[in-house]
């Protein structure tokens, strides 16, 4: 009897780390069907104009700030970086990030730059934000002016 208790915990030993992480993937699933439930009766609402524009508003400055605070830290720390060693790597740090910064430009230039509250607006008898394409494409981004661009050589209309 002994041997079977010996043989039972040896086997239960060698099965306890796939029985941990079925346990630990059926709980991962149960808090993802969770989130997931949560969000779309409380987190997915219509939202306002006001809170889209808030929010692509908050976008574009903090898009912005990313870029400034960049290009600042590369120069200062170029600066220093004649002085002190430890400045000098922290500005090698950042030169790797000017890429990045870049980047951010070309998102800013393309997707966010010239985007106006006036974009976003409201269907009759709604609350829901909806956006305006005549607007968009030929006020909005270069991105959304280009596209507007290319619809009208098409011959299709979009407003």
């Amino acid at each position: 009897m002994r041997k079977v208790f010996a043989l039972l915990r040896e086997y239960l030993y060698a099965l306890a780390p796939h029985l941990l992480m079925v346990l630990l993937a059926g709980i991962l699933r149960l808090a993802i069907a969770g989130t997931l439930s949560y969000a779309q009766n409380e987190l997915f609402q219509c939202p306002s104009p006001e809170q889209v524009w808030n929010f692509i508003a908050t976008l574009q400055t903090m898009v912005l700030v990313v870029i400034l605070v960049i290009m600042i830290f590369v120069l200062v720390f170029h600066i220093f970086g004649v002085v002190s060693t430890i400045a000098m790597r922290i500005g090698e740090f950042f030169n790797e990030r000017i890429r990045f910064a870049f980047e951010l430009l070309v998102i800013y230039v393309f997707f966010l730059m010239n985007f106006t509250g006036e974009m976003v607006g409201v269907n009759s008898g709604e609350e829901c934000a909806t956006v305006k394409p005549g607007l968009l494409f030929d006020n909005g981004p270069l991105f959304f002016r280009l596209m507007g661009w290319l619809l009208k050589l098409l011959g299709l209309r979009y407003y």
